[in-house]
């Protein structure tokens, strides 16, 4: 499978084994760069990490979807309460504590999984994330 992954501060094409584990398959379509990928790529936070927190595309059965990219436990009370970016348990970011999304295939989660309508072209789902972002300032 082909991958970003940073190294000596760097971005680089590299081929790696197929993901395994447990979870579902998702077949990336799309994925967005941001500021904080490049922060961590700057700084040399992401050493020998795939980036990418912000990405859709599609399961095995062809369902699209988008992801929501933090991996918490689901079971402290902040995550009983919706508060998953506050997890007790140390709640995982893609692209930061585990590898995210700018590769051709990852396993995640499948309570993280956010179907996408049929209106909405695959191209643009993985700004579902940042446009999630901007609507809970808001709100």
């Amino acid at each position: 499978m082909k991958a970003i992954q940073i190294s000596n501060k760097s971005p680089h094409l590299v081929n790696l084994p197929e993901p395994k584990g447990d979870g579902v398959k998702v077949n990336i379509r799309v994925a967005s760069i941001c500021s904080s990928d490049l922060h961590l790529m700057n700084n040399g936070w992401a050493e020998n990490r795939i980036l990418g927190h912000e990405f859709a595309g599609f399961t095995e059965d062809g369902t699209a979807v988008a992801i929501e990219p933090i991996v918490a436990c689901g079971s402290c009370d902040f995550c009983d309460d919706g508060y998953h970016n506050h997890c007790s348990e140390q709640a995982q970011l893609f692209g930061v504590g585990l590898d995210g999304g700018m590769a051709e295939s990852i396993i995640v989660p499948a309570n993280i999984l956010v179907p996408i309508p049929s209106g909405l072209a695959i191209e643009n789902a993985s700004l579902i994330e940042p446009l999630a972002v901007a609507l809970h300032g808001l709100n």
